[in-house]
């Protein structure tokens, strides 16, 4: 796996990316950053995580990539999760932050 949960409060999870995972040797092998796509694949999983059971990504509302993620220089990254269940499914605010600022804001529905 990518990353590994190393703390958790509430609804904000604490995750570090392993530098050494091979995505990292060929999504820029001298600078390594994190894929967007990963950042959403590790929401949903903290998310099915937190409800205690499956789900699928229904919709994508907006997200905005801020900072990039490069695992050799932030070794932690918190997950800040606000989700409501509803008749459309769970919708979720998803805020990715370090030490050295807001990485990404996401917003999605999961079914």
């Amino acid at each position: 796996m990518i990353f590994s949960v190393i703390d958790r409060t509430d609804n904000v999870f604490r995750v570090r990316f392993d530098k050494d995972h091979p995505i990292y040797k060929a999504h820029f092998p001298q600078n390594p950053i994190t894929p967007g796509v990963v950042l959403l694949e590790t929401l949903e999983l903290l998310l099915e995580q937190s409800l205690e059971r499956d789900l699928r990504l229904k919709r994508v509302k907006n997200i905005k990539f801020i900072s990039v993620l490069n695992p050799e220089l932030t070794t932690e990254v918190d997950f800040k999760l606000d989700n409501v269940v509803s008749e459309v499914g769970v919708e979720v605010q998803c805020v990715i932050s370090s030490s050295d600022g807001v990485i990404a804001k996401i917003s999605t529905i999961y079914e």
